[in-house]
């Protein structure tokens, strides 16, 4: 990491110059997003990639992320914020971007299906989708193809 990444790394860890950024780009200059409500959260990216048999993960770090919970109708929304420095342009950024992007979702993924795994559908019941009841404890039974890709075809 160059002096001039860790100089904005510093500059921008501070909640107040980072929520100035962010609502300079969205809200134009508008303080819709308080220091206060930017918990810090963890840059580090690591996930074996959905799908890779070798089981090799993959690492990577953003430069600063950070959570916001915005309040619209009476609902949360939960918006991850997160900056790059660079002392140059990269053209590549949008591809390096969408990597981190699909880390994240990638072990979102491989959680959701470790859940669904730990609680095992009885051999009579594999492949039937819907609710079961299992010793007092409402269950949900997957569909092979829900159990396979560790995702529900409907909400998840």
């Amino acid at each position: 990491m160059g002096a001039l990444d860790t100089e904005a790394r510093k500059y921008l860890s501070r909640k107040e110059i980072f929520a100035d950024a962010f609502n300079y780009l969205l809200f134009d200059g508008e303080e819709v997003i308080r220091p206060e409500e930017l918990p810090e959260m963890d840059t580090a990216g690591i996930a074996v990639p959905y799908g890779n048999r070798a089981r090799l993960p993959v690492q990577m770090y953003r430069d600063a992320m950070k959570l916001w919970s915005a309040m619209t109708d009476d609902r949360a929304i939960y918006v991850i914020l997160g900056s790059e420095y660079q002392g140059k342009v990269h053209y590549g950024m949008p591809v390096k971007d969408a990597l981190y992007d699909m880390i994240g979702y990638s072990k979102q993924i491989e959680e959701s299906r470790r859940s669904y795994r730990a609680g095992k559908d009885t051999p009579e019941d594999a492949g039937k989708a819907g609710l079961a009841l299992d010793k007092g404890v409402l269950k949900i039974r997957l569909t092979d193809e829900e159990f396979l890709s560790g995702l529900r075809r409907g909400i998840n």
